[in-house]
């Protein structure tokens, strides 16, 4: 049995400064607003010859996990992370240099990508056993109403008025996870997930910018 993890973004102000989210500001949040929904592949099929750039207050840390209106599939992560990233087995990405500025100037300490992940393993959870959240107009619905019974059903009320967001409190999964980090959604209420292995090698290399909740388990 693998323990799971939410990857949530750091709040503590020691770690990421007195701002939340880091990122204030981009010249991608266009994109991102017409692309978010059912879109993926096309988000980034053709980038500006100048890259993209995001702006950070002077209040803010530099960290390895940078907080952002991104989704959580695309987030924006230092050269280090990438490259620790890179030992492990995760979803295949693509990788989008950026510019940060903070005020007016370019921050040059670090590089920094949008490292942009395909794919997502929800048609592996065991939705019987597993538990969710269920958000119409901003209320969290009773759990007893609404119960997702597979992959298939799950799928019928996400692109239902019904539902307006589903959002995963405790997961099981039915088989072994074949990736390190995973992803359980790419379109709403989406959150990067991670195995206990990961989790505790992030730890002890320091990698700044993130905080873990454990959420459940995967069957050996």
């Amino acid at each position: 049995m693998k323990k799971i993890f939410r990857a949530e973004h750091a709040l503590d102000a020691k770690i990421i400064g007195k701002s939340f989210p880091q990122v204030v500001a981009s010249d991608m949040e266009q994109l991102y607003t017409e692309n978010r929904m059912y879109k993926e592949d096309e988000k980034f099929k053709s980038v500006p010859q100048d890259g993209y750039s995001v702006r950070i207050s002077k209040s803010v840390k530099l960290t390895d996990f940078m907080s952002s209106f991104m989704a959580a599939h695309s987030p924006i992560v230092s050269e280090k992370l990438v490259d620790f990233l890179k030992i492990f087995i995760i979803p295949n990405f693509l990788l989008i240099p950026i510019r940060i500025y903070k005020a007016k100037e370019l921050v040059t300490e670090k590089k920094y990508f949008i490292m942009h992940f395909f794919g997502n393993d929800i048609p592996n959870i065991n939705f019987k056993k597993s538990t969710f959240d269920y958000l119409c107009g901003g209320n969290i619905l009773d759990r007893s109403l609404l119960k997702l019974i597979s992959h298939e059903d799950y799928m019928r009320k996400l692109n239902s008025d019904e539902i307006k967001m589903i959002i995963i409190q405790e997961v099981v999964m039915n088989s072994t996870l074949k990736n390190d980090l995973f992803f359980l959604d790419i379109y709403k209420g989406s959150a990067i997930f991670v195995t206990q292995i990961l989790k505790e090698a992030i730890e002890k290399e320091n990698i700044t910018g993130f905080r873990f909740d454990e959420v459940g388990y995967a069957n050996a």
